[in-house]
């Protein structure tokens, strides 16, 4: 069975955060080799030597058969789920508000995936950051800013207003022929009408990326200097990961208008969408949630 992109992405991108690889949430890899590919980030922001590749490979297999066994079937039935609320009458065609408060239920779904993983990474961040020096940090730090730099030119944030319009307009485009196969001429139009009227958000989550690095970075400095006892570095580490993805306050309402908005927009695109739109995006979800039980099970 193909192990698609998504649940690969899944696992990879939650990683790849919290072990201060990329950031990146659209990282294109197979489930199984998850483990190489992380070490090789992380190597790649941090220059490992013998030891701390040893350290890091340890911890990463250990999250990664712990996901597989624990993770993938609760990702398993949320797919499911998803996919009974298209199929069924909760998300009619039709509908905006009926796929707006479907999306509201599927939101915090996807948050509470956070917190285990989170918890899980704490101890490797922890042994692997007390052995990290200064000049692999520093390291970390331009590879970050490298990072910062490709996405300020693929969101077009220092361009125009028209172009980063378009590249907003791109990015939804794709966005949305991932889920539905293909898009239409009205399709294409509504995207654009919205975006063009709605809340540019990306700065604000320029500026919150660019926080949370800071929030890494923080905690591996401390580490790093202070090399403390092992359960003291699990607990900074753990606290500091659980609440990476809490918005900052000064930034908060401003975020909060940009989700509200791109739900609309997800909502008014699923009430839009044909009969062969959603026979696709169903068939979709339940070729993912078909990989993850295959890969749970073969992880027993």
């Amino acid at each position: 069975m193909t192990r698609r992109p998504l649940i690969g992405s899944l696992i990879a991108a939650t990683a790849a955060v919290l072990l201060v690889i990329s950031g990146c949430s659209t990282v294109r890899i197979g489930y199984g080799a998850f483990p190489t590919w992380a070490s090789w980030q992380l190597n790649k922001y941090l220059s490992l030597d013998d030891q701390q590749q040893q350290i890091a490979r340890r911890h990463v297999e250990k999250l990664a058969a712990w996901h597989r066994r624990h993770e993938l079937p609760r990702y398993r039935s949320f797919l499911e789920s998803v996919e009974q609320d298209l199929e069924g009458d909760r998300v009619p065609p039709g509908h905006p508000d009926a796929a707006l408060a479907a999306i509201g239920r599927w939101r915090p779904e996807v948050t509470a995936a956070w917190t285990p993983v989170a918890e899980r990474l704490a101890p490797g961040v922890a042994e692997l950051g007390t052995t990290l020096r200064p000049e692999q940090i520093e390291r970390m730090k331009k590879r970050m800013d490298e990072s910062n730099d490709d996405m300020r030119r693929e969101m077009k944030l220092d361009g125009s207003a028209q172009q980063r319009l378009q590249a907003r307009v791109d990015r939804w485009t794709k966005r949305a022929e991932s889920f539905f196969g293909s898009i239409g001429d009205e399709q294409r139009r509504h995207i654009r009408q919205h975006l063009a009227s709605a809340p540019a958000g990306e700065e604000v989550w320029y500026a919150e990326r660019v926080a949370r690095q800071a929030r890494i970075v923080g905690l591996l400095e401390s580490l790093s200097r202070d090399r403390p006892p092992v359960d003291w570095a699990i607990q900074v580490s753990r606290d500091t990961l659980v609440a990476l993805w809490q918005d900052d306050p000064q930034r908060d309402a401003q975020l909060d208008a940009v989700r509200k908005s791109a739900d609309a927009l997800s909502a008014q695109l699923l009430a839009m969408a044909t009969p062969k739109q959603r026979e696709h995006m169903v068939e979709k979800l339940r070729g993912y949630a078909a990989d993850a039980q295959a890969l749970a099970m073969a992880g027993e």
